[in-house]
């Protein structure tokens, strides 16, 4: 079966473009590639520039409130404003949504816009290794993964759908950006083509708008094989570095 994508606006992407509004002058950016892309490793460097990111129980709370929106038709967008109010930089769920990208592009009228991407065959497999480590705790993950890229198959996409799935999300992403300012908003980021740190820190920090606070290590790789989070100097997150 081919990929095929419905571009069903869920009811809180209704609520939320009713909520539409001004930020105020401040950092703010959205990694709005698809998990696997290299977000995680996006994270790593929005760490490095010292912007404060959504963790877990901001993003799980975020995702609370499109179920309860679905579940009751109830508005929850204002919650879901005021815990991204907070924040400098997001990723993964539910920012890999591109029907979110028009409706964050209007409230948040300064914030810039990442798109992390892959070649499609490579993070196919990487994706296809993810969702079976995950499936060991949770059966159904592998389902949800693919249906928010717009799979509808009853069997989970060969490598060739899964790249073209990836491939239309991105294209959806750009397709927006298009003739709306694309080079100060959107910028695209491939880590794996990523060779020369001082050029990458230099574009990404001007790009973002902060280049007095411009780190230069190591480019960050994390997750490259889909196993346990590392960070730029190749150590698994959350462990103590050995001195």
């Amino acid at each position: 079966m081919r990929a095929r994508n419905t571009g069903q606006p869920t009811l809180l992407l209704a609520l939320l473009a009713t909520a539409v509004g001004t930020d105020a002058p401040r950092v703010r950016v959205f990694d709005v590639g698809f998990k696997k892309t290299g977000t995680t490793s996006f994270s790593n460097a929005c760490a490095l520039m010292s912007l404060r990111e959504v963790g877990l129980e901001s993003k799980a709370r975020l995702l609370r409130v499109e179920a309860a929106a679905l579940a009751r038709q109830a508005a929850g967008t204002q919650t879901f404003f005021d815990i991204v109010d907070r924040y400098e930089c997001f990723q993964d769920s539910p920012f890999t949504n591109p029907q979110l990208v028009p409706l964050l592009a209007d409230r948040y009228a300064s914030a810039k816009f990442v798109l992390t991407t892959r070649n499609g065959t490579a993070w196919a497999g990487s994706a296809m290794r993810w969702i079976d480590h995950k499936h060991r705790d949770n059966p159904n993950y592998g389902a949800a993964f693919w249906r928010a890229l717009g799979w509808r198959g009853d069997a989970p996409p060969s490598v060739a759908d899964a790249a073209a799935l990836l491939a239309a999300h991105d294209d959806g992403v750009r397709a927006y950006f298009a003739g709306r300012n694309e080079s100060r908003r959107l910028l695209e980021l491939d880590f794996a083509r990523e060779t020369d740190a001082a050029a990458f820190w230099t574009r990404l920090c001007a790009f973002v708008g902060l280049p007095g606070r411009c780190p230069c290590p190591p480019v960050p790789r994390s997750n490259a094989l889909g196993g346990p989070a590392r960070d730029e100097l190749g150590q698994p997150v959350g462990r103590r570095r050995r001195r």
